[in-house]
């Protein structure tokens, strides 16, 4: 009896250790979204690539020696036929108003093969924990592409924003303050409306969300484990669309672009002789996001022609500055405040 089960336990570590080499001789691999921006398509792509291994190293791979330094990122670029990089696929490609490029890929990387090339660099590595729980490291990829490709994301557009709106004027008659005709009020409204930026903004951020969001069937294994999905409603050109994310910051950090509408459509002045109006009145918005219980974050774009705000006041003018007046004029600041997220290649 005692031989019959020393053999069933030798047969099955023989087994089990076939399973094992099986597995690490396999060709492991991850699915990740990454983006990135420059000068030109190539370099938006090149920056895309290179977020793409370092959340791979980040994710399986620790080394007490800085690795992606500037010849070993130029190597792993070149060498995107060798194997590191297994393909990789365009999800988002536009020029920005600016003509810099946003590029957003979904990138398979090799992880055995992108070990192999930085152990071959020289530097000693050490694989992290749970190297095999593959499907939960992509999963934690998954959500951090989402969070960079999201953060990247405003940062492309938060420029765009701010001349997405052309700015119209117009001024009533004067009103008498007193009986003497001495202190007179003019009314003032001042309309902006979305330009073709905002049309720009709007199908970039569509793609993005797009691109990063959750297929249905992989909301349905979240649920199945006990993981949070966090839906957004997208409505543009008379069309809604409801895409998953997954997690709550990737909600905050659209809820913080939302937040930046009313600045966005305030950024006009208005000259009035001596006197300047820097965007101010009361304004009437156009309803640019809002929440409820089933939907954590909905966004309403407006089309290029669209009105997004009106602003009104009145200008208090004495009886000298009245004869005075020779009218009024409106025009657009421009970008006055770049850099608002951190925007790095």
């Amino acid at each position: 009896m005692k031989t019959i089960l020393r053999t069933i336990i030798i047969a099955s570590l023989f087994i089990c250790s076939q399973q094992i080499v099986f597995a690490q001789d396999a060709d492991k691999t991850v699915t990740i979204t990454s983006s990135g921006s420059g000068k030109t398509k190539d370099e938006a792509k090149q920056s895309a690539l290179k977020s793409a291994i370092e959340q791979a190293f980040g994710a399986f791979i620790s080394t007490k020696t800085e690795m992606l330094n500037d010849q070993i990122v130029a190597d792993q670029m070149s060498s995107v036929s060798s194997g590191n990089i297994k393909s990789y696929t365009i999800l988002n490609e536009s020029q920005l108003p600016d003509t810099s490029w946003g590029v957003t890929l979904r990138t398979v990387v090799s992880v055995d093969k992108l070990m192999s090339f930085v152990q071959a660099k020289g530097v000693v590595i050490e694989v992290k924990g749970g190297l095999f729980a593959i499907n939960i490291k992509q999963q934690l990829l998954n959500e951090q592409g989402e969070l960079n490709a999201i953060n990247k994301m405003l940062c492309l557009i938060h420029d765009p924003l701010q001349i997405s709106f052309d700015y119209t004027m117009k001024s009533g008659e004067p009103k008498s303050l007193d009986s003497e005709s001495q202190n007179w009020e003019i009314p003032i409204l001042v309309y902006a409306k979305a330009n073709k930026n905002m049309d720009f903004c709007a199908t970039y951020f569509i793609k993005t969300i797009s691109s990063v969001s959750l297929p249905l069937e992989e909301v349905k294994s979240y649920r199945s484990l006990n993981k949070n999905v966090f839906p957004i409603e997208i409505y543009y050109k008379g069309i809604s669309k409801t895409l998953y994310l997954r997690k709550q910051v990737s909600i905050d950090v659209i809820t913080q672009l939302t937040k930046e509408w009313e600045f966005y459509t305030r950024l006009f002045t208005v000259q009035a002789g001596l006197k300047v109006y820097d965007g101010c009145g009361e304004g009437n918005l156009h309803v640019f996001s809002s929440d409820n219980e089933t939907i954590k974050k909905k966004i309403n774009f407006l089309t290029a022609g669209n009105l997004a705000a009106t602003f009104s006041w009145k200008d208090k003018l004495n009886l000298s500055q009245l004869e005075q007046m020779a009218g009024y004029h409106v025009k657009a600041k421009g970008i006055i405040w770049p850099g608002f997220w951190t925007c790095d290649n």
